[in-house]
C-alpha cells in the first residue's frame, strides 16, 4: 500500500516527512497522483508554530545535513 493511513505513527516521523516534502526530498512512489504536489504545497506553506521542525535523529544536526 502505498498510502497508508498517519494514524498511530510516531509524531517525529509525520514531521520528518513534512519536512521532507517541504525540501523536495521527498516524493510520491506515484508522479501521476495529484495529491503529491498538493501535500508538498502544503508543507511549504506551513508555519514553524503549525509544523515544528523534527528532532535530529542519529545525532546528526538538521543544520548541517547536505553540506559536508
Amino acid at each position: 500500500m502505498q498510502n497508508a493511513p498517519v494514524v498511530g505513527l510516531p509524531v517525529d516521523y509525520f514531521l520528518r516527512q513534512l519536512e521532507e516534502f517541504a525540501n523536495g526530498r521527498r516524493k510520491s512512489a506515484d508522479v501521476n497522483k495529484a495529491n503529491a504536489f498538493e501535500m508538498a504545497a502544503m508543507a511549504r506553506n506551513l508555519t514553524p508554530a503549525e509544523a515544528p521542525p523534527p528532532p535530529s535523529t542519529s545525532g546528526r544536526c538538521r543544520s548541517s545535513r547536505g553540506s559536508g
